[in-house]
């Protein structure tokens, strides 16, 4: 009869053994999920950040408070020449006036005949990399 009674006791003790085990792993397996849905966090927002930098901003749909459709190329006005020239600076940011004569074509390399040609001379605005003007 004592070994009835020692057998069930064994298997009670092993089946202890079992699920304290099984609380530790599972205790671990949810550290473990928990830090993975962070670094997923993470990573969602850097390549959220990313998509902004590469494409720019989302454009605003039909909900935006002006509910102004997105302007298409087809909508908007035709560009002229003096459109793409660069504005002549104002007397007080020209910094410096520089002569560049030109003796020859620079595509052919023949001798220029038009005088205004000959005395060109540019005036150049700019300022250097520390913001002051040169």
């Amino acid at each position: 009869m004592d070994y009835f009674s020692v057998a069930p006791k064994r298997q009670n003790a092993k089946l202890k053994s079992d699920v304290a085990a099984l609380r530790e792993e599972n205790r671990i397996l949810k550290i473990q999920v928990a830090e993975q849905a962070q670094t997923i966090e993470t990573l969602k927002l850097q390549i959220e950040e990313l998509r902004r930098m590469v494409f720019g901003k989302k454009r605003s749909g039909p909900e935006s408070p002006n509910n102004t459709p997105p302007s298409s190329p087809k909508d908007r006005a035709p560009r002229n020449a003096a459109s793409y020239r660069r504005p002549t600076p104002r007397q007080e940011e020209i910094t410096e006036t520089r002569a560049h004569p030109l003796a020859a074509c620079p595509d052919c390399g023949s001798m220029l005949t038009h005088s205004r040609w000959s005395n060109a001379t540019s005036k150049t605005s700019f300022r250097s990399p520390t913001g002051t003007r040169r």
